[in-house]
């Protein structure tokens, strides 16, 4: 698979929402690393600190998003909620049937896929309205040590 990077059209704007999309980048690119993929224990734990990312990362959005009266916060959340729901299950299969190869193929590319269109559609609409409402200095609730 290809190694994720942040690209301009991904980059929304605001630093702290930046910053906290390359490090999913960087968790993402991790777990499709060939020595995690060749090992299961390895995989599981790079998937599981993914997911928990993930988790914080859409947290601090939402908490953002709420603080701040974004309009868009019920159908932003949604989204948040299907992704973790579909991680959680392909997680829950590997735990159950092994982390099989094409399993872990299909975590990649979810991820990939989504990330990069989460934030094309969704993320960059919500710093639109920060970057309207001259808001993109202030700094994204902290939930990373909660």
């Amino acid at each position: 698979m290809k190694i994720l990077v942040l690209t301009d059209d991904l980059v929304t704007g605001i630093n702290d929402i930046d910053n906290q999309h390359r490090q999913l980048f960087k968790w993402a690119n991790e777990v499709a690393a060939d020595e995690v993929l060749a090992d299961d224990g390895k995989f599981m734990e790079a998937a599981n600190n993914l997911q928990e990312y993930v988790s914080a990362h859409f947290r601090a959005e939402e908490q953002a998003m709420e603080m701040y009266g974004f309009n868009g916060l019920e159908k932003h959340s949604s989204q948040h909620k299907r992704l973790m729901r579909e991680v959680g299950q392909l997680l829950l299969r590997a735990k159950w049937e092994g982390a099989s190869k094409g399993l872990k193929i299909e975590l990649q590319y979810m991820f990939a896929d989504w990330i990069t269109l989460h934030i094309k559609e969704w993320d960059k609409a919500f710093a639109k309205f920060m970057q309207r409402n001259d808001l993109t200095a202030v700094p994204l609730p902290d939930v990373f040590d909660s």
